[in-house]
C-alpha cells in the first residue's frame, strides 16, 4: 500500500498500532479509491469479513472492535493483491454471490456477473411452474446460471456443458455444496456438440464475447480470467442452427443487450441433430442474436 490520507500511515506501515474495523475500512476504501478500484467500499467490506471469517454485515456491529495483528497481516496481503494486481475480489475470497446463491470460483471460471441474473430472470419468465420441460445451458462455467434454474424450478430437466473440464469440475462442486447434485447433467464439449441430436425447450447462454481485438481496454481484472473469455465463440465461430416451423425459446445475454432473448412459436421443441428443414446461420461479430418470427422464420434481430 502506498496512498495515505492525512497524516495517517496505512497499516503495514504501523503493524504495532491498533486499528479497529471501521479504520481499516476507512483507509482501505480510500486507498482503493485513489487507485481507481470502482465499488472501493464493498470491496473493502468484502476482504476484511474474509479475513475475520464473519459475514460481511457483522462488521457493522463491530466498527469499533480491534483488528488482531494476525488478522491484520491477512488483510493486508488481500489489499495488496486486490490494489496492486488486480485480482478480483471473488478470486481473492474464492466465492461470488449470485442469485443468493454462494458460488465459488477459481481462475478455471468466469466470475458470475451481477447483470447475467437477468438472464435467469428472462428464463424463469419463459418455464411454467409444474412442467418438466427439458433446459440447456451451454457454456456453464461456474454453475451459476444453470443452479438457479435449478433452485426455482425444481422440476426441469437440466442439462449443462462447457468445454472446459476444470471449468465443469468447479460447476459440479457448486452444485454439491447447494445440495443440487442431482438436478444437473454436466456434459464437456464445445457448444452444441455434447448434445447432438437432443431436443430442449429452452436454451440459455451467456458465453464470452470479447473480441482479441478490444483485450487491451478491458479492466485489468480480466486478466486474471480464463483464457477462453477473449478467444470468444461469439466473434471467432459460426453456429448452424436446424430450422424448423417451430422451435424453442432461447435466451441469451449481449454486450448490447443483456437478457436479449430469442423466441420462437410456442409449444415445440428444438432438435440439435440433422435439419429438418432449411438451415440458418448465425454469423459471429452481427450485431444481435437470432430470433423468428411468428411461424418460425429465421431473421436477424438487430435492434
Amino acid at each position: 500500500m502506498s496512498a495515505t490520507r492525512g497524516n495517517r500511515p496505512p497499516p503495514a506501515a504501523a503493524p504495532d498500532r491498533s486499528w479497529t474495523v471501521l479504520e481499516l475500512l476507512r483507509w482501505t476504501s480510500e486507498h482503493f479509491a485513489a487507485r481507481g478500484i470502482e465499488g472501493a467500499r464493498l470491496d473493502a467490506e468484502c476482504l476484511l469479513s474474509h479475513a475475520l471469517g464473519v459475514p460481511r454485515l457483522r462488521l457493522y456491529l463491530d466498527f469499533e472492535k480491534p483488528v488482531l495483528p494476525a488478522e491484520r497481516a491477512v488483510f493486508r496481503e488481500l489489499v495488496r493483491r486486490r490494489a496492486d494486481e488486480r485480482v478480483p475480489v471473488s478470486l481473492l475470497i474464492g466465492e461470488r454471490e449470485f442469485w443468493s446463491l454462494p458460488i465459488r470460483v477459481t481462475e478455471a471460471v468466469l466470475t458470475p456477473r451481477p447483470e447475467t441474473e437477468t438472464l435467469v430472470s428472462v428464463a424463469l419468465d419463459r418455464l411454467p411452474e409444474g412442467k418438466p420441460l427439458r433446459v440447456l445451458e451451454i457454456g456453464t462455467g461456474s454453475g451459476a446460471v444453470a443452479l438457479a434454474l435449478a433452485k426455482e424450478r425444481p422440476e426441469i430437466v437440466l442439462t449443462a456443458t462447457d468445454i472446459s473440464q476444470e471449468a465443469l469440475k468447479v460447476a459440479q462442486e457448486n452444485a454439491e455444496r447447494l445440495d443440487l447434485a442431482g438436478r444437473i447433467r454436466w456434459l464437456q464439449g464445445d457448444g452444441l456438440d455434447p448434445v447432438k441430436g437432443e431436443s430442449f425447450d429452452l436454451v440459455v447462454s451467456n458465453p464470452p464475447y470479447v473480441a482479441e481485438e478490444e483485450r487491451a481496454a478491458l479492466p485489468p481484472e480480466l486478466a486474471h480470467e480464463p483464457d477462453v473469455a477473449p478467444r470468444s465463440w461469439l466473434t471467432s465461430r459460426t453456429w448452424r442452427c436446424s430450422e424448423a416451423r417451430t422451435g424453442p425459446s432461447c435466451c441469451g445475454a449481449s454486450r448490447w443487450a443483456w437478457g436479449r432473448c430469442w423466441r420462437w412459436a410456442a409449444g415445440s421443441r428444438w432438435s440439435t441433430g440433422p435439419p429438418r428443414a432449411r438451415s440458418s446461420r448465425a454469423t459471429a461479430g452481427r450485431r444481435g442474436w437470432w430470433t423468428s418470427r411468428p411461424g418460425g422464420t429465421w431473421r436477424s434481430d438487430r435492434g
